[in-house]
């Protein structure tokens, strides 16, 4: 596969995050003693200063809390993808996310719209999480 845009560094404490993305999971961290969810990983849950988490899966499910639609100004390994929205979701267990929304002509897209996860493998090592419309109403 030829993937030409920025690569996230994987780390020690990031990795189980992008072997779910991999596993087609979204997996996220969650504080073993005040049960907080939180992304982006943390080695301290910002809640309770615990150093104890676990990952755990979570749906995919949200909604829509805000978004922007970038018409330019972007570099050149994003040129061809203008325009696209970059959103932020509210997943249905709390934390919230920032990522590209696929699959929905910016003029569709408002505020508590629901979406989905889904996945995108870019290179054969990496695979990337994307939200899209979701009719379904859950």
């Amino acid at each position: 596969m030829n993937y030409n845009k920025p690569i996230p560094e994987i780390t020690l404490l990031t990795e189980p995050f992008w072997e779910g993305l991999r596993s087609r999971e979204l997996r996220i961290q969650a504080c073993s003693d005040c049960s907080s969810m939180r992304f982006t990983p943390k080695e301290l849950c910002p809640d309770c200063s615990s150093l104890n988490y676990v990952w755990q899966k979570v749906s995919g499910l949200g909604t829509v809390y805000s978004y922007t639609t970038i018409h330019g100004g972007v570099g050149p390994a994003f040129r061809d993808d203008i325009p696209f929205v970059t959103v932020i979701v509210e997943l249905d267990e709390g934390p919230r996310m920032m990522s590209h929304l696929t699959n929905c002509p910016p003029e569709s897209v408002q505020i508590g719209m629901r979406v989905s996860v889904v996945f995108e493998d870019v290179t054969e090592e990496l695979t990337l999480y994307r939200f899209e419309p979701n009719g379904s109403g859950r």
